[in-house]
């Protein structure tokens, strides 16, 4: 605790609330007043440079607007805060002294630089160049004039000159990017050079005059100064910062702190350079670093993919060999102090090398678990905290599909290649505009979004792109940087195979000039090695190849949250493909087998139709021989892959219109007649076992003869029979009466018997409401929530028919998340949280589960784990991340001893249940 500025004449504790109220209105931080601690505050690139600084690394002196100071701003119509511009002042000042440079052109020596700022946006949360930056802040035609009589080099002093009224023109003043880059590609088409780098003086004098001219610019450095961090702060609800956000649930009201440093030049001199590192490979995970750098150039020029491609980091060892191995020793310094991977911007100027930025390492999912498992190994994390770093929504990643290794025969089908930046492979229409992106993935067709270079505005079409080219950049530019935050394939540098790409005709032309990629033909990205291929080529799962030893991390990381997670996992399968499908992933065993959909293959569609439409009894007590003949087969083989492991099959609930097939006279009248209007709420689920028990009993027969004919092979069987579409007690003991019946004359027939439980599944919000009467039924062995039909029954909603609709509430602010796919707190989940009371108090013991698709959402599954659930129902691709989002919930949650329900309140749904008292 800092002591000098209390008032040490009241209480202690009084006197920390006023040191500590007076550090929350104070608007500037210097480097040593800060630390990761205070990231909500300074940013996360404003409080990892405090630390920085602190391990002595060689970190350009600078300070922080706090992200307070923006929500002020906005707070205040966009005004500047009072007193800000006076904190600011004060500051410069401090880094005057620190440099020995000064701001402006006032009492500064003759001999003395000039100081120019680096002003850049650094938000409380990652978000890759979504929000803007202003470098050389400070610099006019006098100040330009000093730098170049001080360094002799004037073509240096005209070029940071020029980057600055670009960038300023362009952030500030919003100027189109095209004013000035029709002036650069003038010139460069005029000197014959192919990058900005490679103007000669008059050509770069003449860029600037023009530029000149394009806006009116400040000559006055603080005036330059105050416009550039109003322009930061309003950066924060630019549109692809807000989509940004968006996409990635990221709350607004945060706002971004601003970084100010002393600039340093990577355009120096031919000793000078800048670019971005990882302390590990972003794509594999492997322990060695990874990056590039540009010569001559600063730091946007590698995240916005220049015309001048950047070189490998390994380079540097023959080119600057001291400042790669200092760059070396720091990266390994840092990574070592943040315990994690880490992106790590630099600049060399004239030899000495400077850390601009440090965050964690934006990684592939690949990359995220091998990093977290090889820390654990190396004694750097604790098997806990790498299941905690391990993002779950990543986990998916080893369920996308992949071109087969050992079955890839496409050489012919190549059409160029690129840097392989993310892991993976997609397929889709080649389009060249953010509207054929909206327009074709509108109608439900895979795109792949082409572009020239990398740009952070391209953020809407990144989003709803399967993939990404760019026919310049590096592996650390924009397109990388935002496909692997949002898991998309993409591929950059395709210029360098002979690939051109012609935005007017909408196509790409390769080294030969011929059209290799017109509008929406189909393509394929092979991010694993970075080729670009004709056509839609044979994928399998990644999954495929984890277990075969390719990525033991991934398997590795699984068993370590089976060890640490509370609640079992279970998968959801309807097939024999499905159950190997989920075995590979080693669920807990199978808690929703789909005998519906087992019911809707083609041998079965007929005998179905027949049981539903025919007036002869004859018939459909022969259709229901043949299809217990049938269903009986599917459910051996299901039961025989889990052996040991509970599979819990659901009792057939479909609408019967999906089987109508009329085939004989009489029938087409029979089916109109017979069809649901509203088969939703139709006779379906135990409804249907009770209005057609010998269809019950059919299924009965199937799901018993299947676990004794596997208990005869010598393999054991745990089953469970869930019982579907509960409304009330009565039903379910109508139903158990049934199975019962059924189950004691197959056993007398087979002279065998198993064990067996049999489930409710409590989808009705009316069920939920009687749950402590439904629990009290004799026979009944589990419970099971289910929370897409829950959902549809409490909001009214139709999942397949309103999402248009719930894009629309979102967008007004009517609803915050699709009911679908996160939780509704307040209403379903108000209803579950009744429902889970009412069993728990009237039957302690009871196992309760609970499946949906809300179920592969993380903060949904820390709320199962606060509701004390004993199990959930994934679907297979979401295995991975619902074994790792229930072992960090219970990590998370191992302090709190009491189950949600016995707190008074949480998040507000359960202030109002204490006014019912129906419930208890």
């Amino acid at each position: 605790v800092q002591v000098e500025n209390m008032d040490l004449s009241s209480s202690p504790i009084e006197s920390i609330r006023h040191w500590a109220t007076d550090r929350m209105r104070k608007r500037c931080f210097e480097f040593n007043e800060g630390s990761m601690e205070d990231k909500e505050h300074l940013g996360l690139k404003g409080a990892s440079l405090c630390e920085l600084s602190k391990l002595g690394l060689p970190v350009p002196p600078g300070f922080v607007i706090s992200s307070e100071t923006c929500v002020d701003f906005f707070k205040g119509s966009s005004d500047m805060p009072a007193h800000l511009m006076d904190s600011c002042q004060s500051s410069i000042k401090n880094l005057e002294r620190k440099t020995g440079k000064i701001f402006g052109l006032h009492t500064s020596p003759k001999e003395s630089m000039p100081l120019l700022l680096s002003i850049r946006s650094g938000a409380a949360v990652d978000m890759p160049s979504m929000m803007d930056s202003v470098l050389n802040v400070g610099i006019n035609e006098e100040i330009a004039q000093k730098i170049a009589d001080i360094t002799g080099n004037p073509r240096f002093a005209l070029d940071v000159h020029r980057r600055f009224l670009q960038q300023y023109g362009t952030v500030v003043l919003k100027v189109p990017k095209s004013c000035y880059a029709d002036i650069l590609s003038e010139a460069k088409a005029h000197d014959g050079v192919a990058s900005d780098c490679d103007l000669s003086y008059p050509a770069l004098q003449k860029v600037v005059d023009g530029f000149l001219k394009v806006a009116d610019v400040p000559n006055d450095p603080m005036e330059q100064f105050r416009r550039t961090v109003e322009a930061i702060f309003c950066s924060w609800y630019s549109p692809r910062a807000v989509k940004y956000r968006e996409v990635h649930n990221i709350d607004d009201v945060f706002g971004t702190a601003v970084v100010v440093q002393s600039m340093v030049f990577g355009n120096l001199n031919s000793e000078s350079c800048t670019g971005r590192v990882f302390t590990r490979d972003p794509n594999t995970g492997a322990d060695h670093i990874y990056g590039e750098f540009v010569c001559q150039a600063e730091g946007d020029d590698v995240s916005e993919g220049m015309e001048q491609q950047p070189k490998k980091i390994e380079d540097m060892n023959s080119c600057m060999p001291e400042v790669y191995r200092e760059l070396l020793r720091t990266t390994s310094v840092i990574e070592q102090f943040f315990g994690d991977a880490q992106e790590i911007e630099f600049t060399v100027q004239s030899g000495d090398l400077f850390i601009l930025e440090t965050i964690n390492a934006r990684r592939s999912p690949e990359a995220n678990v091998r990093i977290a498992v090889d820390m654990v190994r190396s004694l750097q994390l604790t098997e806990r905290e790498a299941i905690l770093r391990v993002d779950p929504k990543m986990m998916t990643y080893f369920m996308h599909p992949k071109i087969d290794p050992q079955q890839d025969t496409y050489e012919e089908l190549v059409l160029g290649y690129g840097f392989p930046t993310t892991s993976g492979a997609v397929t889709g229409l080649a389009v060249f505009t953010e509207t054929d992106v909206i327009r074709l993935t509108g109608e439900g067709k895979p795109v792949i979004l082409i572009r020239n270079e990398s740009s952070p505005d391209d953020i809407s079409g990144i989003n709803l792109a399967s993939g990404v080219l760019t026919l310049h950049g590096g592996v650390t530019s924009a397109a990388p940087e935002l496909a692997r935050s949002m898991d998309k394939t993409a591929i950059t540098g395709a210029a360098s195979s002979g690939l051109e790409l012609d935005l007017q005709n909408e196509c790409v032309y390769n080294d030969s000039g011929n059209i290799c990629i017109r509008k929406e033909e189909e393509i394929t990205l092979d991010g694993a090695t970075g080729r670009i291929l004709k056509g839609d080529i044979a994928m399998i799962p990644t999954v495929s190849h984890t277990f075969s030893g390719a990525k033991a991390a991934f398997k590795t990381l699984l068993s370590w949250s089976d060890q640490y997670r509370k609640m079992s996992v279970f998968a959801t399968v309807s097939s024999i493909s499905d159950a190997f499908r989920a075995i590979e992933l080693r669920p807990d065993g199978v808690g929703l087998c789909q005998t519906e959909t087992m019911l809707q293959k083609s041998n079965c569609r007929d005998l179905m139709s027949t049981f539903l439409l025919s007036s002869s009894e004859t018939l459909k007590t022969q259709s229901l021989q043949k299809l217990e003949s049938i269903h009986t087969e599917d459910l051996q083989e299901v039961f025989e892959v889990f052996p040991s492991r509970v599979v819990s099959v659901r009792l057939f609930d479909a609408s019967i219109n999906e089987f109508f097939v009329p085939t004989a006279e009489g029938e087409a009248q029979r089916s109109y007649d017979t069809r649901e209007t509203n088969p939703a709420l139709g006779v379906r689920g135990c409804r249907r076992a009770i209005v057609d028990p010998d269809f019950l009993i059919m299924q009965i027969r199937a799901i018993m003869t299947a676990g004794i004919n596997v208990m005869k092979n010598g393999k054991p069987v745990s089953l469970d029979v869930l019982v579907p579409m509960l409304t009330s007690e009565h039903e379910l003991e109508m139903v158990i009466e049934t199975i019962n019946s059924a189950t004691d004359k197959i056993f007398e027939e087979k002279g065998a018997k198993i064990e067996f439980r049999i489930g409710a599944i409590i989808e009705t919000p009316r069920a939920c409401l009687r749950a402590n009467k439904i629990v009290k039924t004799e026979g009944l062995g589990l419970v099971v929530f289910g929370l897409d039909r829950l959902t549809e029954l409490t909001c009214g909603l139709s999942k397949d028919d309103t999402k248009e609709m719930i894009a629309t509430y979102n967008a007004q602010g009517i609803i915050h998340k699709d009911p679908f796919r996160a939780l509704d707190k307040r209403g379903v989940g108000a209803l579950l949280t009744a429902g889970v009371r009412l069993v728990r108090t009237t039957i302690g013991t009871m196992p309760i589960g609970v499946f949906g698709s809300q179920c592969g959402h993380r903060k949904a599954i820390d709320y199962f784990d606060k509701l004390n659930l004993d199990f959930i129902v994934s679907s297979i691709n979401q295995i991975p991340s619902v074994k790792i989002s229930c072992a960090q919930a219970y990590i998370t949650a191992m302090k709190e001893s009491k189950p949600m329900w016995f707190e008074d309140s949480r998040e507000g749904f359960l202030e109002d249940f204490p006014a019912y008292p129906f419930l208890i």
